[in-house]
């Protein structure tokens, strides 16, 4: 067994300079981010809440598939980035973010229809 030791502690320069110049860094940081982080927030909002694309139909056939969106059919290819969950089907036919649509299982009329829908597409992508 060691002997008994005590030591006096004080505080370290080096640490409080550490301390001193993160502390300045994050005021730095705080305040020239909630100038940019505030309109960032508010068009993320607005993006957030802005009427997306409004698919009314969509359907396969021999060509591909195909989606209407009120002006006929449009051919369309799943592009990367198209999920499909147990009750959530996101497809992307486009790089642009809007250009999507989101399917849940009470977006169609029944339950064995998204069942359908589902199956279908993983026909289609495998």
């Amino acid at each position: 067994m060691p002997a008994a030791a005590e030591w006096q502690l004080q505080p370290s320069r080096q640490q409080r300079r550490l301390n001193a110049i993160t502390a300045i860094a994050l005021c730095l940081f705080a305040l020239l981010t909630v100038p940019l982080l505030l309109p960032v927030a508010l068009l993320l909002s607005v993006l957030l809440f802005w009427p997306g694309t409004k698919v009314t139909r969509l359907g396969v056939d021999a060509s591909g598939w195909w989606l209407d969106q009120g002006a006929g059919r449009q051919y369309v290819e799943w592009r990367a980035g198209s999920i499909r969950r147990r009750y959530l089907v996101l497809l992307n036919w486009s790089w642009r973010p809007w250009e999507s649509v989101i399917i849940r299982a009470d977006s169609v009329r029944c339950e064995d229809d998204f069942r359908r829908l589902k199956a279908a597409l993983y026909q289609s992508w495998h």
